[in-house]
């Protein structure tokens, strides 16, 4: 028998079959996560990283435009001369995070630039700032001064800023360029007004740069040119400007005036041939006023009473619908009563029967509430409105006052009274000359021009032309109202306005200036709204001085100064005299 035996024996694990399988199994894990990143890189965020990538080697700058430019003229020559204008400057600015001292470095710059050493510091003790402007305008001298401290951390660059060669005139017509949200931007008057225009299109250059940043020479470069702004030349006259500006802050110092205002219109276009607000500002020095309000411009942005100079407007109503003519008399007791209100004639004096030239010869108050009732508040404020008070002249210049006759709408008697020789109602001095033109231009009211052309970026030059708003009186109301008028200079209390060898016609005002509880204070306001020849205006002229302290009317204060402009005029266009003197 054949016995069989069976050998037992362990199986071991094959351990080196095992570890590849591990690092088999690890490899295609391994590649698995390098091949969905690669996916994600390649497929899913291509376009992110090649926008980086191409980032990095190219660059695109911003080419700013050129501003356009303000002009004015001289009448005389027609030669034009620039009002405001581009020029280049040194910035100071400061990298706060490269410098190491700031308190010396604020303390030496100081006495450089002339800011106090701790507005300096709160702008350079920034230890995490990359850029803080310091002072823009710096002379030659500052630049080398600054440069010899040879502090880290302060830079200068060259920038366009605007420039006014002829500052301070004509400020508060131009306004002036300021940072804003941190690009140039036009405040107040032309620069504002126009700021869309003038400020012109931007462009671009796009380049190649190289692994270190550098422009490659040979590489694509697109260039998009900026378009430049459009030129504005103005209607002022500059040499009119001159003397009419010149003239208002002299009488403001020597009349002791808180401030004032003179505006010269072409009655017969409606153009703007000066216009001057005092106090006034240097717009290249904008932030050197003592107030804001030096900024506005008083002419359109000043509300006020107009006092006697409106007893003009109410006659030529009067005149207009036929409820008066020059020769209708009235008698004047000096003062009429509304229930608890009394009106007075400003020198309280009773007069007796007087014609309606008289009345504005006089400057009779009753005689101007008389005229009033003879119309109707409701067909008086009809004609106030058909002059343009109430709501804006739409003047090219930003911030226009509307001036305010809403007390004709409400009942009393006493609405109606105050409002026919200028208290109780506003209106803005540019309203007034305004309608003073149309009282003697034959009757036609002209939209204010300030703008006599644009010269586009393409050289084409557009003209803006005169436009007839309406007509508030007849011509033949015109020619009376405006030989009353002369016969106030002639005959009346406004002597002081008379030119010699001219006929000279105007009408003067002194309104009390009410505070701000409403009542009437001590203080007033002085004008005379005024024009020459009588029988055929080269102009007329505008003066105010608000507060005066050396007169108590405007027969002392604002009828010489208007004497002085209007006999310059006359003679700067030569305007032949009607009589010897």
């Amino acid at each position: 028998m054949v016995s069989m035996e069976y050998s037992r024996s362990k199986v071991f694990p094959k351990k080196g079959f095992d570890r590849l399988a591990i690092v088999s199994m690890a490899f295609f894990v391994l590649f698995g996560i390098i091949m969905i990143r690669l996916f994600h890189l390649q497929v899913l965020q291509h376009r992110v990283y090649a926008a980086e990538a191409q980032g990095q080697r190219e660059l695109t700058q911003e080419l700013l435009p050129h501003r356009g430019q303000i002009y004015w003229k001289d009448g005389s020559t027609g030669q034009v001369y620039t009002a405001a204008t581009n020029r280049l400057f040194w910035q100071l600015y400061a990298v706060p995070k490269d410098i190491t001292n700031p308190q010396r470095v604020s303390h030496d710059l100081s006495v450089i630039v002339d800011i106090p050493e701790d507005v300096l510091l709160s702008k350079l003790d920034k230890p995490n700032d990359p850029y803080e402007p310091i002072q823009d305008r710096l002379a030659d001298s500052q630049v080398e001064a600054v440069r010899a401290l040879q502090f880290e951390g302060l830079g200068f660059r060259e920038m366009e800023q605007r420039y006014y060669p002829e500052s301070p005139m004509g400020s508060s017509v131009l306004g002036f360029v300021s940072w804003l949200s941190d690009e140039h931007k036009g405040q107040y008057g032309i620069e504002q007004q126009f700021e869309k225009i003038l400020v012109g299109n931007a462009g671009s250059l796009h380049v190649e740069n190289d692994i270190q940043g550098r422009p490659i020479l040979v590489g694509e470069r697109v260039v998009t040119n900026p378009v430049s702004g459009d030129d504005i030349t103005l209607t002022i006259d500059r040499t009119i400007e001159y003397i009419a500006c010149n003239a208002l802050h002299q009488a403001v110092l020597s009349y002791q005036a808180s401030g004032g205002s003179v505006i010269i219109v072409d009655p017969f276009s409606g153009s703007i041939l000066a216009m001057c607000s005092a106090p006034e500002f240097d717009s290249n020095r904008y932030n050197e006023v003592d107030d804001s309000s030096w900024y506005l411009n008083q002419t359109v942005n000043y509300e006020y009473e107009p006092g006697s100079t409106f007893k003009a407007i109410t006659a030529a109503i009067g005149l207009d619908i036929g409820e008066i003519t020059p020769e209708t008399t009235y008698e004047d007791t000096g003062q009429v009563r509304f229930g608890p209100h009394t009106i007075q004639n400003a020198l309280g004096q009773k007069e007796g029967t007087q014609t309606m030239t008289q009345v504005l010869e006089k400057s009779l108050n009753t005689g101007a509430v008389w005229i009033g009732f003879k119309i109707g508040q409701e067909r008086y404020l009809e004609g106030l409105k058909k002059f343009g008070f109430g709501t804006q002249t739409g003047i090219a210049l930003p911030g226009e006052g509307g001036g305010n006759i809403s007390s004709l709408e409400k009942k009393g008697d006493i609405y109606l009274a105050t409002a026919t020789f200028g208290q109780g109602i506003t209106a803005t001095p540019l309203q007034m000359a305004m309608a003073f033109t149309s009282l003697v231009n034959g009757g036609v009211l002209y939209k204010p021009r300030i703008i006599e052309s644009i010269r586009k970026s393409d050289g084409s030059v557009q003209s803006v032309d005169s436009s007839v708003v309406r007509h508030p009186i007849q011509p033949r109301t015109s020619l009376l109202i405006s030989g009353m008028l002369g016969a106030v200079v002639k005959e009346g209390y406004s002597g002081q306005a008379r030119v010699p060898g001219y006929y000279v016609g105007g009408k003067s005002g002194t309104a009390q200036v009410a505070g701000n509880d409403g009542r009437y204070s001590g203080e007033s306001i002085h004008s005379f709204i005024g024009f020459a020849p009588v029988d055929n205006p080269r102009f007329v002229i505008l003066t105010k001085l608000d507060k005066v302290k050396t007169s108590s009317f405007a027969q002392g204060s604002a009828l010489p100064l208007f004497k002085e402009i209007a006999s310059f005029l006359l003679t700067y266009y030569g305007v032949p005299t009607s009589f010897d003197n």
